[in-house]
């Protein structure tokens, strides 16, 4: 019979990894990448600036999107390892039944 070992130490390490890049995404699209586009429309006028500007905010959607999508993984991924854990421990008390 085979033996599955899961790493918990590791798999929280990566949950927090993942959330803080969510984090940081957030961030930058919020403020920096706000900002920019704000002082860029203040300082560039026409319908080159128009379309750049649509362009720009459709590009914003996508990136507060994937910081979204980044967080909701982290869920999954914290999840997953909630439910291994359970098993792990489910498992270890079966065993010990056994052997009793």
């Amino acid at each position: 019979m085979g033996f599955l070992e899961f790493d918990f130490q590791k798999a929280n390490a990566q949950i927090e990894e993942l959330e803080q890049i969510a984090a940081d995404l957030e961030k930058l699209v919020s403020s920096r990448y706000e900002e920019s586009m704000q002082q860029l429309g203040g300082a560039w006028k026409g319908a080159g600036a128009e379309a750049y500007m649509r362009k720009a905010s459709r590009l914003q959607e996508k990136m507060e999107r994937s910081a979204g999508d980044v967080r909701s993984t982290a869920e999954v991924f914290r999840n997953v390892t909630r439910q291994v854990r359970l098993a792990e421990e489910r498992a270890a008390q079966i065993a010990a039944e056994r052997e009793s």
